[in-house]
């Protein structure tokens, strides 16, 4: 069971490594001209048309309270306050420097296949959980966890922070404060029930607050943790899109928080596009502990013990063929094909196991 356990993971990785594949052919095939006719989606735009006409985004924004206008105060000189001295939205990051969260869990399939995720990468993450999907709180303040209490466990031992996202999910700046402060105490007993240790982290559900929630949430001695990298993945329904706006959005900033939602089978599977490549780029992943940024330490080159032992018995009889062309004689150049395909050459070896000698590499000529 387990090597059947460990083949199924590998199968896994191996569909990322297709998926990252695809997306690079189609950015070969992508310079050549289009050939035929155009293709014609006139009753497409006709809808996106009609919709428009019929909505008006901003006035959607402003029912639904999903952005309420606050403005950080300033100092005395007149210059803001420095980076996350109120709000942490991630400016105080060293450079290329990430913070991975996820929202409204915990849920009882997807949060655990992200633990997986983030483990295979060794990086940490915070959990912004729901009261309402971890247990209930009666009238004493009780707490009592429900199922999926037995996954926030889980993201306790798998190293990681579990932080408080209100218990309804309600848009907390059209509440009371004394609405706001039973949202908030409720969420944290259900979260201390978990066994916990103490977290100063609260997220406004759909970022949306002004002063006088702030300032119930910092009275009970919680912060604000914002984000400035969203990847929308209650919205897109395609994974590589997911990616590719996360990727975006990371680059153009450099540093910053980056917002999942870990009630998504869609986040699944694009969370680890995004990883490879924020691995492949250098950055590295930070979580907060005691009012500061901590930086994670960069990952061990070599394979831990169980990997090792696991890896020998599946791939140890093993052969691989791995082919790696970036010169061809008559088709586009590419560039990054022999640098993969040495990747995997040494991963081979170094990680699953192969013998040496029993990895034939073919590059170029």
């Amino acid at each position: 069971m387990k090597l059947a356990r460990r083949a199924n993971e590998d199968l896994a990785v191996l569909a990322e490594v297709e998926q990252a594949y695809d997306r690079e052919l189609k950015d070969v095939f992508g310079r050549f001209a289009k050939r035929g006719i155009e293709l014609q989606r006139e009753k497409w735009a006709d809808y996106v048309a009609k919709i428009l006409r019929l909505y008006n985004r901003e006035q959607i924004l402003k029912d639904f309270a999903t952005i309420v206008p606050y403005t950080a105060p300033s100092t005395r000189s007149g210059a803001s306050e420095e980076p996350d001295s109120r709000e942490i939205f991630g400016g105080s990051l060293p450079p290329k420097t990430v913070v991975l969260t996820f929202d409204d869990g915990p849920h009882p399939k997807y949060t655990d296949d992200i633990l997986d995720i983030l483990k295979r990468y060794d990086a940490p993450a915070i959990f912004f959980n729901l009261g309402r999907n971890l247990g209930t709180v009666d009238a004493q303040g009780h707490a009592k966890l429900g199922p999926n209490g037995a996954v926030a466990r889980r993201v306790l031992a798998a190293g990681h922070q579990l932080a408080d996202h209100s218990f309804t999910h309600s848009v907390m700046a059209k509440l009371s404060d004394d609405a706001v402060r039973t949202e908030t105490t409720d969420t944290e007993a259900l979260l201390d029930a978990t066994g916990r240790q103490p977290s100063s982290l609260f997220r406004f559900p759909y970022g949306a607050r002004n002063e006088g929630s702030l300032s119930t949430v910092e009275a009970l001695k919680l912060r604000s943790m914002m984000w400035n990298v969203d990847s929308m993945d209650w919205a897109d329904p395609v994974p590589k899109s997911i990616a590719e706006r996360v990727l975006t959005e990371v680059d153009r900033a450099g540093r910053g928080v980056i917002l999942f939602h870990d009630i998504q089978g869609r986040t699944v599977q694009a969370l680890p596009l995004v990883l490879d490549q924020l691995v492949a780029d250098g950055y590295r992943f930070a979580t907060w502990r005691d009012g500061r940024f901590v930086v994670n330490a960069p990952r061990k080159a070599a394979p831990d013990a169980a990997l090792a032992a696991s890896a020998d018995t599946l791939y140890r009889d093993s052969f691989a063929l791995v082919v790696g062309i970036d010169q061809y004689a008559k088709w586009p150049q590419l560039h990054h094909a022999v640098r993969d395909a040495r990747a995997v050459q040494e991963t081979l070896v170094a990680r699953f196991g192969f013998k040496a000698e029993n990895v034939t590499a073919l590059y170029d000529g």
